[in-house]
């Protein structure tokens, strides 16, 4: 008579230990879903572009799931791993305070055919996941950054 009694209290213990991780984590998942498409909206902000000339970031809508935006790709957790802004006619300062930073999972990045007209940021090796950098034809100016040889491809 025991044995059915202990193994109830234990299906509910594991039952119930599994709802509330269930919980937690789906919450810190839909949190970090959301960095994620506040730190892409904050990027969009902080670019100067011309929306006459732009495809992608001009499209950029937070009422529309950012994995769908124009240059944004995603893995199947939902965190950003490639970002296409090439061809977006960006222009002005582009400094290591931006939020593109902050895009930890970010394994692609172009960033091609631009005219940022300001020094490359240091920053890139911020990116530890990145395994792809295209800077060519952005308007970058000076000389590359150490920092950028600190990466590694996997």
């Amino acid at each position: 008579m025991r044995i059915p009694h202990v193994s109830l209290l234990s299906f509910i213990f594991c039952y119930c230990f599994w709802i509330h991780h269930s919980v937690y984590y789906t919450g810190v998942s839909a949190q970090i879903v959301e960095d994620q498409q506040q730190s892409l909206l904050k990027l969009k902000n902080s670019l100067k572009f011309k929306t006459n000339k732009s495809t992608k970031l001009v499209s950029w809508n937070p009422s529309v799931d950012f994995c769908k935006w124009r240059g944004v790709a995603c893995d199947e957790e939902r965190q950003v791993t490639g970002l296409d802004l090439s061809g977006e006619s960006i222009y002005g300062e582009f400094d290591n305070s931006s939020t593109l930073f902050t895009l930890q999972n970010l394994q692609i990045l172009n960033l091609s055919d631009n005219n940022f007209s300001s020094e490359i940021p240091s920053g890139f090796n911020k990116l530890k996941n990145l395994t792809y950098l295209n800077l060519s034809h952005a308007g970058f100016v000076g000389q590359i950054p150490t920092e950028i040889s600190y990466l590694t491809r996997s």
